[in-house]
């Protein structure tokens, strides 16, 4: 059964003071989520064809969404098509990690365990943002997803994100750039880890240097 794990409340310090929610996706077995890993996985990959994997199917969806609403089992329609998202080493220098601290100490959350969110991580890494984004535990720019076994199926389930009732839909807002917020982010990172208790973990990280 897929839950959702945890929403992250996360709050800008800037004038309109807008806050943003980003969840985090497991698979836990469930017959239809293993139904449709039985329709994307194909040939076994290495991680960095699968990094690569997931990245163009990332970009497939956001230049047309609305083509892959069957396919990701949600209405895409009213979502506008956006530009390709570019690999930056960076974000996925700090993605990889992040994936690799979640077997290491056992835990899935946008804050690790000492407390500390992604975007003190993205700064500190060499990916400039704002000093008034970069709060111990401030977490704007990343998706979490375990349990997956390939990039496509994860993007797939990152999207659909829980499904038309799921009203906060973090991950898609985050990925597909619906919030103005999210929508003029050009970067993007991608790190996957193998081990602990849901074999895989990705980290997703599509972000911006400023607004």
């Amino acid at each position: 059964m897929k839950k959702t794990l945890s929403i992250l409340s996360l709050s800008l310090l800037f004038s309109l003071a807008q806050v943003f929610a980003i969840s985090c996706t497991v698979d836990d077995d469930d017959e239809s989520v293993n139904n449709l890993l039985d329709e994307v996985t194909g040939d076994v990959k290495s991680d960095e064809e699968e990094l690569a994997a997931a990245l163009e199917y990332l970009n497939a969806v956001r230049k047309n969404p609305s083509a892959y609403s069957k396919e990701i089992g949600v209405d895409l329609s009213a979502v506008a098509p956006l530009h390709e998202l570019k690999w930056n080493d960076t974000l996925a220098k700090v993605a990889h990690a992040k994936a690799e601290d979640m077997v290491a100490r056992g835990y899935f959350g946008h804050v690790d365990p000492d407390g500390y969110g992604m975007n003190i991580k993205i700064n500190e890494a060499g990916y400039a943002l704002p000093e008034s984004w970069c709060g111990k535990s401030n977490n704007n720019f990343e998706s979490l997803a375990a349990g997956y076994p390939t990039g496509e199926a994860t993007v797939i389930q990152l999207i659909n994100d829980g499904g038309a009732d799921n009203e906060n839909a973090g991950h898609r807002r985050h990925l597909l750039g619906i919030d103005s917020f999210w929508a003029n982010c050009y970067d993007i990172g991608i790190g996957v880890a193998h081990g602990g208790k849901y074999g895989t973990y990705w980290c997703f990280l599509v972000a911006k240097h400023d607004f």
